[in-house]
């Protein structure tokens, strides 16, 4: 299966392959110049997730997305977190409350300024 996603004189084309994804890009006018440029890109799920999320950084990118930055209100992340059905450990479930905390105490800061 082939998906083929073009914005004017670029065309990204992703592949499946049976470790991950194959990206293609092509651009017969990179930067109004009149060059060529030609990408290849294999995306290994193998490899861990942030082999994932760093094919979704990338193919947002190339499409032109914008995700903002960290001085704006709201910032497009994309982040690994538990399923919804995932039962934590103890210590995994102690963990993150001791994250939320921190996060609770700068919020708390803020406040008080």
């Amino acid at each position: 299966m082939n998906y083929t996603l073009k914005d004017l004189m670029q065309t990204i084309t992703l592949k499946i392959a049976d470790n991950g994804v194959i990206k293609e890009i092509h651009d017969d006018n990179i930067n109004a110049g009149g060059d060529t440029y030609e990408s290849v890109r294999l995306y290994e799920w193998s490899g861990g997730p942030e082999n994932k999320r760093k094919f979704m950084r990338d193919i947002c990118l190339d499409i032109g997305m914008d995700f903002g930055n960290s001085r704006i209100v709201n910032q497009i992340k994309i982040i690994e977190d538990w399923g919804i059905h995932y039962e934590p450990t103890t210590s995994e479930a102690a963990s993150r409350i001791k994250k939320l905390e921190d996060e609770i105490k700068v919020l708390r800061n803020h406040i008080k300024e």
